[in-house]
């Protein structure tokens, strides 16, 4: 891996990045295929199988939680939804806490506070919409031409606020 090598990434595969945290919100995340990095000034912090971060990690995006905070929201392709605080302190979401499954492509947060929710696509189970004590699903009875979510994201048209789903089928 000539990339890692050289500057530390868990994988030369960079698939996300985010800037979240740390002095004036200005830390670098960077989502790879083996695992997560944050780069805070000069210091790199490692986040993979170490740790028990093994998962490759899709997408990054902001996102409030419950008490009125912001956590970092990290898609996985495998262990599920991570959160994670600014201390670097992080949980993982999976099946077990009603994800739909534990691959995950992406991520949205959508909503004006303090009705914003996380989305979330899969790469077998549709999209899901985080409402507050569980996750709801949308897949093709619910008009998705495929369960196979790789975008997700908002369009504002003059009727209102729109959620779009890309998935490998339209």
């Amino acid at each position: 891996a000539r990339g890692a090598a050289v500057n530390g990434l868990p994988d030369d595969t960079v698939l996300a990045l985010a800037r979240w945290g740390g002095a004036r919100g200005r830390d670098l995340w960077i989502g790879t295929a083996s695992g997560l990095a944050r780069l805070a000034g000069t210091t790199l912090v490692i986040y993979g199988r170490s740790v028990g971060f093994g998962a490759g990690v899709r997408s990054l995006v902001p996102a409030q939680v419950a008490g009125g905070g912001t956590s970092l929201m990290a898609a996985t392709y495998g262990a599920g939804l991570a959160e994670i605080r600014d201390d670097g302190r992080w949980t993982m979401l999976s099946t077990r806490e009603g994800l739909p499954e534990n691959h995950l492509y992406t991520l949205m947060s959508a909503g004006d506070p303090p009705h914003r929710r996380l989305w979330i696509g899969t790469s077998a189970s549709g999209v899901a919409r985080q409402e507050p004590a569980r996750w709801r699903g949308f897949a093709e009875g619910d008009g998705l031409p495929h369960r196979n979510v790789v975008g997700v994201g908002e369009l504002e048209r003059p009727d209102g606020v729109h959620t779009w789903v890309g998935t490998v089928g339209g």
